[in-house]
């Protein structure tokens, strides 16, 4: 890419990480906004009255070991779903703060994720000073194997150019 570019290596690179940003992270990003708006979809028509969950399949109470609780559950939602929302709080107050938890730790991930692609991008326009600054470390950390180790990671990284 950076040979299609006339030899600019920063420029190269800028794409590269844009490229790494809209097919790794905007995805993301996307799928999270579709769970949140749908989430809200469900809480507006719960708050509305206009949730309507049908009756189970005949079937479900012949489930083994979970059919009939199951069953008794999800008729009691279809009939009464203020009643079995408060049947279940306790239920729902454990799920939801693990829900909560775990939509934190994923937007974290995320925000990391970012961070590695911005940060390999700086790298990659920088690669002669990142090459001796790997090298470097490499050595501190290992000796004269490290450079060895450093020599085989760098024959292995892809070309831009």
């Amino acid at each position: 890419m950076q040979t299609g570019l006339g030899g600019r290596r920063i420029t190269a690179a800028v794409l590269v990480t844009l490229l790494m940003v809209v097919l790794l992270v905007v995805p993301s990003v996307l799928l999270g906004d579709s769970l949140a708006s749908g989430a809200r979809r469900v809480v507006d028509s719960f708050q509305r009255g206009e949730l309507q969950i049908p009756p189970p399949p005949v079937s479900v109470a012949g489930w083994p070991l979970i059919g009939e609780p199951l069953a008794k559950a999800w008729t009691l939602a279809s009939e009464n779903l203020e009643e079995a929302l408060r049947q279940a709080s306790p239920l729902l107050k454990g799920f939801g703060r693990w829900l909560l938890s775990a939509a934190a730790g994923a937007g974290l991930a995320l925000l990391q994720f970012l961070l590695a692609i911005l940060i390999s991008g700086a790298f990659l326009a920088n690669s002669e000073g990142a090459g001796r600054v790997t090298r470097a470390v490499a050595k501190r950390l290992a000796g004269e194997r490290g450079l060895e180790f450093a020599g085989v990671a760098g024959a292995n990284r892809p070309q831009c150019g």
